[in-house]
């Protein structure tokens, strides 16, 4: 086998973009975790962490982005800017920087077995080991930099890098690389109006969805309304203790009445350039189209005492005509006083 030189890997690199089939980049990046990581499947397999965001045991080629994506991005960012990798499995980004002399490339990941391979793996190679770092991305800072990098599902963890990221483009100017995750990761950066698409790149590798885009991240206040961008809105409010109201006709009532949905209840999903709502009981809400928001508000003082005899599992609807209502799961209509 060919002594593999950063010249060769670059010039297989630029080969493989022009042109290549699914099997030869499997084939690359394998040759490459041989040489940067061995016996890295092995070692994943071993991986048992509980938290179902660690992905323990997941075949390679779907946990870790191809050298070849990380290749196109580190390549479009500025002389001297840094690239931070947000959930970096094996910090495969950091070793071709590194060895490549590519722009920086700050791995952070936050499964502490996968770290500590990647950290003696790279100090066999003479790379800065600093530039791995085990973080918990969810629940601690994460520095400012210039760009990032998120291969990373939907969810709660997803959300509070989100505002973490929003809250450092305040001040400067950032961007977003994102490779679709699990299908929904990518249409659902889309309906934020405080992403704007600047380019996008092809997938090395077969992906729910095909491209890597890149988003500049809007400056000044993220603070603004529903109506302006339901999706940033939702983001920061939607622990609040508030109700989305919406008119209703109510079929067992014969009237219109409003229809009071608890914010912490919702999730804001995503279908076709639309936005709709998504309940506890797996309802969806047409928010733009059928069904659309009223007014959101604050929950009343007394709401939780009124409700409060009675199971939330048991309530199908919280609504409101002269007075509150509650319809249970089996059609019965309760009136509060």
């Amino acid at each position: 086998m060919e002594k593999l030189t950063s010249g060769l890997i670059k010039s297989r690199i630029n080969l493989l973009l022009k042109n290549s089939t699914y099997p030869q980049v499997i084939d690359f990046d394998q040759e490459l975790d041989h040489f940067f990581l061995p016996n890295i499947k092995n070692y994943e397999k071993c991986i048992s962490n509980d938290d179902p965001n660690a992905y323990g045991g997941l075949d390679t080629r779907a946990l870790l982005t191809s050298y070849l994506d990380y290749y196109q991005v580190l390549n479009d960012l500025p002389v001297g800017e840094c690239l931070i990798d947000l959930g970096a499995g094996y910090s495969r980004g950091t070793f071709i920087s590194e060895f490549l002399g590519l722009s920086k490339c700050l791995s952070l990941e936050f499964v502490s077995e996968r770290v500590n391979f990647s950290i003696d793996a790279l100090a066999q190679h003479g790379g800065d080991t600093d530039l791995i770092q085990k973080r918990d991305l969810e629940n601690e800072d994460i520095e400012k930099a210039y760009a990032y990098y998120l291969y990373f599902p939907k969810g709660d963890g997803l959300d509070e890098i989100l505002k973490k990221l929003f809250f450092h483009a305040q001040t400067s100017p950032l961007y977003i690389y994102a490779c679709e995750s699990h299908g929904d990761l990518l249409i659902y950066l889309d309906s934020f109006k405080h992403l704007t698409l600047i380019r996008e790149f092809r997938n090395s590798l077969p992906r729910h969805g095909q491209g890597i885009k890149k988003y500049r991240v809007g400056q000044g206040d993220i603070k603004i309304s529903w109506k302006q961008d339901l999706s940033s809105w939702f983001l920061f409010n939607k622990k609040s203790q508030m109700f989305v109201v919406i008119d209703y006709y109510h079929p067992i009532l014969k009237k219109p009445v409003e229809w009071l949905l608890d914010l912490g209840h919702l999730e804001l999903i995503h279908y076709q350039d639309k936005l709709y709502f998504k309940d506890l009981h797996g309802r969806i809400i047409d928010i733009g189209g059928s069904e659309p928001i009223k007014r959101i508000c604050g929950k009343p003082r007394d709401i939780n005492l009124l409700i409060s005899s009675f199971s939330s599992k048991n309530i199908r609807k919280i609504l409101f005509d002269d007075r509150y209502l509650l319809e249970m799961n089996t059609g019965e209509i309760k009136y509060l006083h």
